[in-house]
């Protein structure tokens, strides 16, 4: 089987549940991401994707992003619902930290909002989020 079809439409990655949702929310929130303690980004224009089943994700606009942060990893994966991301490693003083960053280059329907925007997580990350 090369593809997998829900009518005309490619479906990616396994089938999806009728009980899972994932939700991409636009936000004004202050959001700062730090790598070993320093900031590689803060914004306040955000995007928080709830999911199913996993703690909140704050993607991050690139334009917030700090420059020269972010190297592409050519690691992949596939969700059913937002579509297929991209890894990125951070170096930061001189340490680099595989896959911490990811993004949807071209997000389903659901993960819409959080195109042109990035999420991070790791041992290395904190991810601070304003009330």
């Amino acid at each position: 089987m090369d593809t997998w079809l829900v009518e005309d439409d490619e479906q990616i990655g396994h089938p999806r549940d009728p009980f899972h949702r994932v939700d991409a929310r636009r936000s004004s929130r202050q959001v700062t991401i730090r790598i070993d303690g320093q900031v590689v980004a803060e914004t306040r224009a955000p995007v928080a994707v709830v999911e199913t089943g996993m703690p909140v994700r704050w993607y991050v606009p690139e334009s917030d992003l700090r420059d020269g942060v972010l190297v592409p990893s050519g690691t992949t994966s596939v969700c059913p619902y937002k579509g297929v991301a991209g890894y990125e490693h951070a170096v930061v003083g001189g340490r680099s930290h595989e896959d911490v960053a990811w993004h949807y280059p071209e997000p389903l329907l659901e993960a819409l909002p959080a195109a042109g925007h990035r999420s991070f997580d790791g041992d290395a990350v904190e991810v601070e989020v304003s009330p």
